[in-house]
């Protein structure tokens, strides 16, 4: 259900499933726009902050990647994407791992403002240089500045997770 720059939604699409995407960020509907259209995908795409969602229809399948670490509320949103799924449906949900990589994060973004302070345009040149593969990524800046820029960043352990499903009265799968 999240639409961020559209990869996912469009990937949903080519497979046959009827998509929902919605993100804040009013350029990144635009560009998530762009990337259906390229593919010839009918995705019905619109801007909603995820803590304020007001969506009354309920969804099959709600996927949400990278996004409720990144909130003020986390519950809150993991609670209004619980209310987005039809009963017996399906919530996927992608945090970070509090035991993950976030350490190797914190030093990554320190190095970097060291380098480039708050120059975002400088900081993206001097990375897709590092790695060309990042240069023919048409969402690029997004997904760098994701990893580097964002301003709230919650890591999760399982057990808060699983209490997050428990809270809304949704059985966790875990493969």
């Amino acid at each position: 259900m999240r639409g961020g720059t559209g990869e996912n939604s469009c990937m949903f699409a080519s497979l046959g499933f009827d998509v929902t995407g919605f993100d804040i960020s009013s350029s990144s509907v635009r560009k998530a726009k762009q990337n259906a259209k390229k593919l010839n995908l009918k995705i019905n795409y619109f801007g909603e902050d995820i803590l304020y969602l007001d969506i009354k229809k309920k969804f099959d399948i709600v996927f949400c990647i990278g996004v409720i670490q990144h909130t003020a509320e986390p519950k809150k949103a993991f609670k209004n994407l619980a209310n987005c799924v039809k009963p017996g449906g399906i919530l996927i949900v992608g945090t970070y791992n509090l035991y993950g990589s976030w350490l190797g994060r914190i030093f990554q973004r320190e190095k970097l403002k060291l380098l480039f302070g708050n120059n975002a345009k400088e900081k993206l040149a001097y990375l897709i240089m590092k790695d060309r593969n990042l240069a023919s990524l048409t969402n690029a800046p997004n997904l760098i500045l994701d990893g580097t820029d964002n301003p709230q960043e919650i890591f999760f352990t399982i057990g808060e997770i699983l209490q997050m499903f428990k809270d809304e009265g949704l059985k966790p799968y875990l493969a």
